[in-house]
């Protein structure tokens, strides 16, 4: 299958700091691709150069099978954007601010495509209000809007939640899947918040300090055999038994003599609970956790 986008060894340096360091990956048709990585870790940077916004320092883009921009920038025409928070005009209408940015597009786009806009993203009841009167979750929605006035098959969203309540957070999110499941579109979300991307993306990728520390769909990545299991203590458990018991290899760094904590298999859950109990350990909470946020800790430690 052809990708929609590919990065081949994308570098961006300033200076004497590399803000994206010999980053590649491909986005496949269909897809929602998460870019995951705390603030600063070039997740934006990579963004704006796939964009054309900023110029790479090396690497290649390429959009559809072209190469970008030596093709022109006529390949942007099938990308719609939402860069950090959408800037749009506070005065004007919500209909009006998407009808300005679709006169700036250089396609015949009909007044019904206005609407069906909106109607997406749920503004057809607020199009005639000024945006100044919008919230913040109204306003992202609208950028998104505005991104998907001309149709493009790849829509890219650089922290699309970002200072956003629990339910702007989950509007976009129901967006987001709406527009891959249903609509057949391309997305490719920027975010820091682990719970999001967990939520909505097919495939990851993690980026730490630059660099690709990580990429894979998500069910590949989250590792039954990796499950962590914290067992909380209500009075230690001489090392001893631990160092000379069967469970020693399975167990990790952020141990303490309160809590114990082990990476295992999740079957094995119930021998391991059976042996401290042999031992004399008084058990009073068996939390196993298996999560996006675990492998992302553990991956951006240093």
């Amino acid at each position: 299958m052809k990708p929609v986008l590919e990065v081949r060894h994308l570098t961006k340096k300033y200076k004497t700091h590399t803000a994206v360091d010999d980053l590649s990956f491909r986005v496949l048709p269909g897809e929602v691709y998460g870019f995951l990585g705390e603030n600063g870790a070039g997740k934006s940077t990579t963004l704006r150069c796939i964009l054309g916004l900023i110029k790479p320092t090396s690497g290649q883009i390429f959009i559809d099978g072209m190469p970008f921009p030596a093709s022109g920038k006529k390949l942007l025409r099938n990308i719609g954007a939402v860069v950090e928070r959408p800037d749009m005009y506070g005065y004007f209408s919500g209909l009006e601010n998407v009808a300005l940015f679709a006169s700036l597009c250089d396609k015949n786009i009909p007044e019904k495509r206005l609407e069906e806009v909106l109607t997406l993203v749920g503004l057809r009841d607020r199009q005639h209000d000024r945006v100044k009167e919008y919230s913040l979750g109204m306003k992202q929605r609208l950028g998104i809007a505005i991104a998907l006035v001309h149709e493009p098959d790849l829509l890219i969203l650089d922290e699309p939640t970002n200072g956003l309540d629990p339910q702007g957070i989950a509007d976009i999110r129901a967006l987001i899947l709406h527009l891959s499941r249903d609509l057949g579109k391309t997305v490719i979300v920027s975010s820091h918040l682990l719970a999001e991307i967990e939520q909505v993306a097919t495939r990851l990728l993690i980026l730490h300090k630059g660099k690709k520390v990580l990429e894979g769909a998500y069910e590949d990545l989250i590792r039954p055999s990796e499950t962590r299991v914290a067992v909380a203590l209500g009075a230690p458990l001489a090392a001893s038994v631990l160092e000379a018991g069967p469970w020693s290899a399975c167990l990790d760094k952020a141990t303490t003599t309160e809590e114990l904590v082990f990476r295992m298999p999740p079957e094995q859950i119930p021998a391991l609970v059976a042996f401290l109990s042999a031992q004399g350990a008084a058990i009073q909470a068996v939390d196993s956790r298996h999560s996006l946020e675990d492998l992302f800790l553990t991956l951006t430690a240093s």
